[in-house]
């Protein structure tokens, strides 16, 4: 009992880190000075203490995705020291990427000393849940779209709803209907905030895990006969699912979301809708890229360029602000969070839902990149995190 105290603490401290970063500095936007350097300090503390209590190999923490992490930022910073028109955006990005990797860590601890990932999965749930709740309960008051506070971002809150959206397969239980029951309200509830948000990479992300879902998860828990019954089983689902979307979409006809992905992809000016405005900014990160096609112009400088707008898209941010060679930096990231779910896929593994669950989860992050800037993000370092950790505890032989 007492060699689990410190890891107890970091848990807590973990988690109150989470809530603050997330749900009211992210969201909420209130803002009490240093307080997620001081919960990210005590975690780190009482993770250290924990690991020295137990004889930890911290090497074990040294995976390749932190090393490859490690390489962009320092690269990023020596770039950034030569070519960036903005240093102080670029070091304070910089420190915010260093911030996140040392939470990637923490989470990474958790899921190996716990052998699971249910506390880091399930903190992250309820926290978006809470958000949700919030939102949903106050619909209308700050604007026509779902939002929190009058100044928060109605993308954000989007964002984060699916991300827990695509975690709540991990806790169903087959034996527990009413525990299952209560699993589909809070899943009605994401849906609810994606939808109401406006959010559409959340709306897009929202349907391809819908697909997959159908097609992947909810044949592997219903079906645990031959891989030819799967098959079978799989391609029901993903009809299913294109019905019930068909059917769906009428709903949605003159509401907000349907006006928003209507303009999606306005090819226009851009000061004639926003979907035209995102590709004026995609256009413009692809003219930043070709003044400094192999180092970019410094990492975190695209928006003090453009009057402090942001891409709105991961690879064009990281393409125009780091170069080739950043973005060959963080595109091996992505190929090693790959390697791992495909080590981690442990054939000896009871609950390959769980599996499935995280291979879709980095696939959604993937879609989800197109429209939002996902490594300056905390929430989405833990689901990095949530991948390493899970990889590591499945790896075959472990």
């Amino acid at each position: 009992m007492r060699k689990n105290i410190a890891l107890t603490l970091t848990k807590i401290s973990f988690f109150a880190m989470l809530t603050y970063s997330v749900l009211f500095l992210a969201v909420l936007r209130i803002q009490i000075s240093n307080v997620t350097m001081l919960l990210g300090l005590f975690s780190v503390f009482f993770m250290i203490v924990d690991m020295a209590i137990n004889n930890f190999d911290i090497r074990k923490l040294f995976t390749k995705e932190l090393i490859i992490l490690l390489a962009l930022a320092i690269y990023s910073l020596m770039s950034s020291l030569v070519f960036a028109e903005h240093k102080f955006s670029a070091f304070n990005g910089l420190f915010q990427l260093l911030q996140n990797m040392i939470l990637m860590v923490v989470t990474v601890y958790i899921i190996v000393r716990d052998q699971k990932i249910s506390f880091v999965a399930g903190s992250f749930v309820l926290i978006m849940l809470a958000m949700a709740i919030y939102a949903l309960g106050n619909m209308g008051e700050f604007d026509v779209r779902l939002t929190l506070t009058e100044d928060t971002n109605a993308n954000v809150l989007g964002h984060n709803a699916m991300c827990a959206l695509m975690f709540l397969p991990l806790f169903v239980k087959p034996n527990k209907k009413w525990f299952n029951i209560v699993l589909i309200l809070f899943a009605v509830l994401f849906i609810l905030t994606i939808v109401f948000s406006g959010s559409r990479m959340s709306f897009i992300c929202m349907i391809v895990f819908g697909a997959l879902f159908f097609s992947r998860i909810l044949p592997e828990s219903r079906n645990k006969g031959k891989n030819k019954s799967r098959l079978i089983a799989s391609i029901v689902g993903l009809l299913a699912f294109v019905l019930l979307l068909y059917l769906l979409i009428p709903l949605f006809k003159g509401t907000l979301i349907y006006e928003r992905m209507q303009s999606l992809f306005e090819l226009a000016s851009d000061e004639d809708g926003d979907g035209a405005g995102r590709i004026y900014l995609y256009k413009r990160a692809w003219e930043l890229f070709k003044t400094n096609p192999v180092f970019g112009v410094g990492y975190a400088n695209f928006a003090p360029l453009n009057y402090g707008a942001y891409t709105h898209s991961t690879y064009a941010e990281i393409l125009s602000c780091t170069g080739l060679i950043g973005t060959g930096i963080y595109l091996a990231f992505y190929f090693q969070l790959k390697n791992r779910l495909k080590k981690g896929n442990n054939k000896e593994e009871k609950n390959q839902v769980t599996r499935l669950t995280m291979v879709i989860a980095f696939i959604v992050i993937l879609v989800l990149g197109i429209g939002e800037i996902v490594f300056y993000k905390i929430n989405y370092f833990i689901i990095f995190g949530l991948i390493t950790g899970y990889g590591l505890i499945n790896k075959k032989g472990n």
